[in-house]
């Protein structure tokens, strides 16, 4: 009864008279402002402001389907097997193993299917405007990476030898500095990487468009090349292997009889990951390196099997690969959390429905890429989406929201160029849909505040917008109330232990650090401690047990090497 009076505000408001058609201007400029900033802002450096555009997101997404009666939400290519993949989401969610995960997942994904949506209802010379746009954004980063491989590496390096007794406390920055990998606003140099992989096909598309426009055709040849040398300065094979493919993809649709210069241009673009795979042999070709990124690949995928096995119709819950991956982590593996094949990762956690929708999905798009006109800027977008489907093969752009609202904007760009289906607005469905879109809004917002209490280290009012959060009780030091959230998590047993041993209460140490060790076997770290203590209490057994484990597990890992 509550929810009466919003029903007939959100009924009124679909059946009333409009002359709007699709997307207005207004909702078109704010939908173009998201755009550009998006790439800007990862949501790993700034939490709570990623929360808030994803709450920006849906709200324009509410507006555009409430305002215009002619805003396109079903009968096209893409709808089955996008509500298959959510039904699979949503019956994980009944079996997951870790509730916070799977909703901060939901929350992430949610605005990428609206950014579809979105993008699907565009006119057809705001589309254009839209990838005009994306390209902007794109130079403006590779300038950026640019600038920072020249001259930001020297001066970060610097800072960090002056504020920093140990540059290893910053590991990963110091990787990266070593390295001289750009990486612009993005955490990894591979995202990045993939990100300008996405947008060259963009480019060159739009490039060809405009041969005759002399302006536009300097401002995209400029981008196109500030592009391919950022994307040379982020030293990302896994990049330049998805870029090689765009390109093969590209030219195969663009021309049906090459010419010598098209010739010439794709051996010179096919020279690009073999240049880089000379420049960074020990990580490629060199075996022996157990950080050999081929062997740690292979040894993500075989622990992502291993899950699947065990997990393979119902899932460990979408966003719960991390938490189950310990458990199933071989010794020579490097921590991860995710599994670097968007197909073995969305089974792992979506159970095998997951695997089927993401698989119609991905056939949807070959069918469209094969039905819709063959002009320049189509093509551009068909590369585009094609190097982002050959990347999530062996990397996880999937599932960064920085990286893939790319992905799932061009989605709804290529679905817009199919042939219209829709005949009549279905109001009961935009109903349902502006309703759960509310629902979400709702969740995402509280989240988003949580997650700024938490920042700020008000760690109770974060626990009472979202009790069922488990990093926020091991902040308290309630480790028990985060394990019985999350239950496969070592951590949590591990720091219990920790504090245990702080009060000399060995025993209780004890059993907590043998189910850490349970959960993560592969931990070295656990085995040292459990030695020690089985050692100072006089279990001899136990310990010689423990001292074989570390045997072996330093007979297989060899340490750490610079990626």
């Amino acid at each position: 009864m509550r929810n009466l009076p919003l029903y007939f505000i959100i009924y009124y408001i679909m059946n009333k008279e409009t002359n709007l058609k699709k997307i207005s201007p207004p909702l078109f400029f704010l939908f173009l402002l998201f755009v550009f900033i998006r790439p800007f802002v990862s949501e790993i450096a700034y939490p709570v402001i990623s929360g808030y555009m994803r709450t920006a997101v849906l709200m324009l997404f509410l507006a555009s389907l409430l305002s215009s009666k002619e805003f396109r939400i079903a009968k096209n290519l893409f709808n089955k097997p996008l509500l298959l993949y959510c039904i699979a989401i949503a019956i994980s969610l009944l079996y997951t193993i870790n509730l916070r995960a799977s909703l901060h997942q939901i929350y992430q994904l949610t605005p990428l299917l609206c950014l579809f949506y979105l993008a699907l209802n565009l006119e057809k010379n705001q589309s254009v405007k839209l990838v005009i746009l994306l390209v902007l954004a794109a130079s403006v980063l590779s300038i950026y990476g640019a600038c920072q491989y020249l001259w930001g590496f020297e001066n970060t390096k610097n800072y960090l030898s002056l504020h920093m007794k140990d540059m290893l406390q910053a590991r990963y920055a110091r990787e990266i500095l070593m390295t001289k990998r750009a990486i612009a606003t993005f955490f990894s140099p591979n995202m990045f990487a993939v990100f300008l992989a996405m947008t060259i096909p963009l480019c060159a598309g739009l490039l060809l468009d405009n041969l005759k426009n002399k302006k536009r055709r300097l401002f995209f040849g400029f981008s196109a090349i500030c592009m391919l040398t950022a994307l040379l300065l982020t030293k990302s094979m896994a990049g330049a292997i998805s870029m090689c493919f765009g390109a093969i993809i590209f030219f195969a649709f663009a021309c049906h009889r090459p010419s010598k210069k098209i010739f010439i241009f794709l051996v010179f673009i096919l020279l690009l990951p073999l240049f880089l795979l000379l420049l960074r042999s020990d990580m490629f070709v060199n075996i022996l390196n157990q950080q050999n990124t081929i062997l740690q690949r292979l040894s993500f995928w075989r622990s992502a099997s291993e899950i699947i096995k065990d997990f393979t119709l119902r899932g460990v819950g979408i966003g719960n690969f991390a938490n189950a991956y310990p458990g199933y982590r071989e010794l020579v593996a490097n921590e991860t959390r995710l599994a670097h094949n968007v197909f073995l990762q969305t089974w792992a956690e979506a159970g095998l429905l997951g695997m089927i929708s993401m698989i119609l999905l991905v056939w949807a798009f070959i069918k469209s890429s094969l039905r819709i006109e063959k002009n320049f800027f189509n093509i551009g977008l068909i590369a585009s989406g094609y190097v982002f489907l050959i990347n999530n093969l062996f990397d996880f752009s999937y599932f960064i929201p920085q990286v893939s609202y790319l992905w799932w904007i061009n989605l709804g760009l290529v679905a817009q160029n199919l042939k219209r289906q829709d005949t009549r607005t279905n109001y009961r469905l935009k109903l349902f849909i502006a309703l759960m879109v509310l629902m979400i809004i709702y969740l995402n917002v509280k989240s988003t505040i949580a997650s700024a209490y938490f920042q700020r280290e008000d760690y109770r009012k974060a626990i009472a917008l979202e009790p069922y959060n488990d990093l926020y009780y091991a902040r308290i030091n309630e480790y028990d109330k985060a394990i019985a959230l999350n239950p496969r998590s070592p951590f949590y047993h591990k720091n219990l232990a920790l504090s245990y041993l702080d009060k000399n209460m060995i025993k209780e140490a004890i059993a907590e650090l043998e189910k850490a060790s349970e959960l993560y076997p592969a931990d070295e770290s656990l085995h040292q401690q459990l030695f020690d203590l089985y050692t100072a209490t006089g279990q001899k057994e136990k310990a010689e047990k423990e001292r074989l484990r570390l045997e072996e597990f330093h007979s297989k890992y060899s340490g750490y090497f610079i990626r």
